[in-house]
C-alpha cells in the first residue's frame, strides 16, 4: 500500500468489496466525501476514524506504517554539534566560590583544581 489515506482509504474499502455509496451508508457520510478522499482530498481526523469504523478497521491502518529512515553516520556528521556551544553557555557551577547548603546557609567553597574532600 501507499502512504495517502485516501489511496489506503480505496484499498480497504475494495478489499471489503465496499462501494463507494456503501461506504458512505455505513459511515453515515455523503458519496462525495468517500470519493474526494478517495482522490487525495484531505480529511479530518474524526471523518476517517469513521470510515476506518465502517470498514472495521483501526484509523492508523490508514496511514502510513513506515518506520522512520534509520541515522546514518553521514547524517551525524552534518549535526550541528551544540556541545562546545553548551560548554561556553553554562557556568562551571559548585566548584569555585559561594553555594547554599541544604539547610539554606551560605557555604564559601575552596578554589582548588583537585577533588572536594
Amino acid at each position: 500500500m501507499v502512504d495517502d489515506p485516501g489511496a489506503r482509504l480505496r484499498a480497504l474499502r475494495l478489499r471489503r468489496g465496499f462501494s463507494q455509496e456503501r461506504l458512505a451508508d455505513e459511515a453515515g457520510l455523503s458519496v462525495s466525501t468517500v470519493r474526494k478522499i478517495e482522490q487525495g482530498g484531505s480529511a479530518r481526523i474524526e471523518t476517517l476514524r469513521t470510515l476506518a469504523g465502517a470498514l472495521d478497521t483501526e484509523t492508523s491502518s490508514l496511514f502510513g506504517a513506515r518506520s522512520p529512515e534509520p541515522v546514518t553516520d553521514a547524517m551525524e556528521d552534518e549535526k550541528l554539534n551544540l556541545l562546545p556551544l553548551r560548554q561556553v553557555l553554562t557556568p562551571a557551577v559548585g566548584l569555585i566560590g559561594v553555594s547554599r547548603s541544604p539547610a539554606g546557609r551560605s557555604v564559601t567553597m575552596p578554589a582548588c583544581a583537585g577533588t572536594l574532600s
